[in-house]
């Protein structure tokens, strides 16, 4: 079902947003002349047709799992929405920062922290059963991206972690995915935007399709090699704007410009076709 935009909560209308954009972009891009030759109405047509339908299951709708593509974590909040460190036993659970993140001043962000000894010495967060748990496969997820500034001494290696349980509340795994190459983040204390991809994904436990498609926890940690968990660290790290991303980010907006320009091609074909006929 189609929604009206400004009936979107505020995460999809970020993303409606940053796709409007690309529309403006790529629209700026037909008008300079990068794209040629005006294409013929009825191919134009079926353009606009399909990108509309990609735009309004990209937007609007989501999996039976409640994962939907767009869906962001941007702790405006004031909460850590649903990032732990488990069983508050660790000294050093999440924080929500009330400013400072990516966009300055009252830009909220989550802070993580640990001591590199005992049960907080670990740099970890992990969402159980929340926003991020369901199925991947189904949802069409295949990036999340994120900003992250490393504030602390030490060069972090960041990873995911897809945790699927056999019960809800169960410390046994059927499955457990993690990122196969970690991203380095020097530690300059600047905001840097990443993003992982899904399919950048290796199996400690079980299989990574079984783990995308039962996910009862999303995991970010640190470690240098792809294992959990990581080692023992003193660290600090700022987190905001946890996306989930369908296909590459290029093709996702590359999809969403296309409705721009079916719409622009068939307005060009259609006075050229009037011009013909006077």
């Amino acid at each position: 079902m189609l929604t009206d935009s400004c009936a979107l909560p505020a995460p999809r209308r970020r993303a409606a947003a940053r796709l409007s954009a690309a529309h403006l972009a790529l629209g700026g891009a037909v008008e300079a002349g990068i794209v040629a030759d005006p294409i013929p109405a009825p191919i134009a047509k079926r353009v606009l047709t399909k990108a509309l339908l990609f735009l309004a299951g990209a937007l609007c709708l989501s999996n039976a799992s409640g994962l939907t593509i767009g869906q962001i974590d941007d702790f405006e909040d004031g909460t850590t929405q649903g990032w732990t460190v488990g069983n508050g036993f660790n000294p050093n659970p999440p924080t929500n920062v009330a400013t400072d993140g990516p966009n300055g001043v009252n830009d909220a962000f989550l802070r993580l922290t640990s001591s590199g000894t005992g049960s907080g010495g670990k740099l970890t967060a992990f969402n159980l059963l929340g926003q991020w748990a369901g199925n991947y496969a189904e949802a069409g997820i295949t990036l999340i991206t994120m900003d992250v500034r490393n504030a602390g001494a030490s060069t972090l290696s960041l990873r995911l972690g897809f945790v699927d349980f056999t019960q809800p509340n169960s410390a046994l795994i059927n499955n457990f995915a993690i990122s196969t190459n970690g991203i380095t983040i020097d530690a300059d204390n600047l905001w840097h935007s990443i993003e992982f991809s899904l399919l950048d994904l290796s199996a400690t436990i079980g299989s990574v399709n079984g783990a995308l498609e039962s996910v009862d926890t999303l995991r970010i940690f640190h470690n240098s090699s792809p294992a959990s968990p990581g080692p023992s660290i003193v660290a600090e790290l700022g987190i905001d704007n946890i996306t989930a991303v369908p296909l590459p980010a290029a093709f996702w907006l590359l999809g969403s410009g296309v409705v721009l320009v079916g719409v622009r091609a068939r307005r060009r074909c259609d006075l050229t076709s009037g011009r013909n006929q006077s």
